[in-house]
């Protein structure tokens, strides 16, 4: 079976034009949204946004997609704001296409009103407990939740990380930035692994990253997250992996990374509250997480060297690990319990 990426679709506008027309009656225009393993279409009816087609990757098992509705299913019955699964003109969630000569699963979700995190500037403290608070919800209503599909082998599934770092660094060229990684793996594998087994375990997001993360319009000085996109990384993880996750980006480009990494423990805390020792584990979760998107990225330019979306967060992300090399873990420990308010 051809991997992921090798068997990404090679879809046009006018391919998705042709399926929401023909499949879900619908006359609109697409334009290409940003991806990695699948393609991604924005349908206008009228220059209003009114869906989302996704056309997933050849390679795509059919019970990670059955998954992902039953995911948003269940969000949208929780009121977290995410997209919903749209029927097909003959009742169906899930659409097998011919689009490139090949055969690929099609679907459709709502639209969701917003601007990407990434685009925001600046993240408040109030948006960033936002945004943990909503990872928050989400990790509440799918607390129970399982799926045969969710437990799976993945890259990105911060369980796995030392092992994927460890395969991809010697992609990283630079001796000091692979020495900069090796200092933080070794920190993690002392001081965290031991803590591993000791954490909840459920159905996660996986991927709140700030392109999947939306923010509603500035109507007041804070703004809020109104919306989480992109299911396609959800596995059987960490629970705690989605506030590290999103603590990563959010402490991206920040003067007190620390800071924004609290504010969005803070606001997933009060939501879902986290135990001692995922507090603990939070941090070195999050530059696990950092490490494992740098040595992915030095991997998959050897293989797509053009492919820009793929080392978007490169730069910021090695910024970040470079302030982070100097931040004791302990003190930062301490700044996350006192955001959880921890005795």
């Amino acid at each position: 079976m051809p991997s992921l990426a090798d068997a990404r679709p090679r879809c046009s506008p006018a391919d998705a034009e042709q399926i929401a027309r023909d499949r879900y009656g619908l006359a609109a225009t697409a334009s290409t949204l940003p991806s990695d393993r699948d393609q991604n279409f924005l349908l206008r009816h009228d220059g209003e946004p009114i869906a989302v087609l996704k056309i997933a990757s050849a390679a795509e098992d059919r019970g990670m997609l059955e998954m992902q509705a039953a995911i948003m299913t269940r969000l949208e019955a929780c009121g977290v704001p995410a997209p919903r699964v749209r029927s097909s003109t003959e009742g169906d969630l899930l659409l097998s296409v011919e689009a490139d000569g090949r055969t690929h699963f099609a679907w459709l979700v709502s639209y969701l009103p917003g601007v990407p995190l990434a685009e925001v500037n600046p993240h408040s403290p109030g948006l960033l407990r936002s945004l943990g608070h909503t990872l928050g919800r989400l990790g509440a209503c799918l607390d129970g939740f399982d799926h045969a599909a969710a437990h799976r082998t993945f890259d990105w599934d911060l369980r796995h990380a030392p092992t994927v770092i460890r395969r991809h660094l010697r992609h990283v060229r630079d001796a000091e930035r692979r020495a900069l990684v090796e200092r933080f793996l070794d920190r993690f594998e002392r001081d965290t692994a031991p803590l591993l087994p000791r954490l909840r375990t459920s159905v996660i997001h996986g991927d709140a990253n700030d392109y999947n993360v939306l923010v509603g319009p500035p109507t007041t000085p804070e703004r809020e997250v109104v919306g989480l996109i992109d299911f396609g990384d959800v596995v059987h993880s960490y629970t705690v992996a989605d506030a590290a996750i999103a603590a990563a980006y959010a402490m991206l480009d920040k003067p007190d990374p620390v800071a924004a990494a609290a504010h969005v423990a803070a606001g997933y805390h009060e939501a879902h509250p986290l135990t001692e020792v995922e507090v603990e584990a939070l941090f070195p979760l999050a530059t696990m997480r950092l490490c494992v998107s740098v040595a992915m990225s030095a991997f998959r330019q050897t293989t797509e060297p053009d492919d820009a979306y793929l080392t978007i967060s490169e730069r910021p992300a090695w910024d970040l690990l470079e302030r982070l090399d100097a931040v004791p873990p302990q003190w930062a420990h301490a700044r996350l319990r006192a955001a959880c308010g921890c005795e």
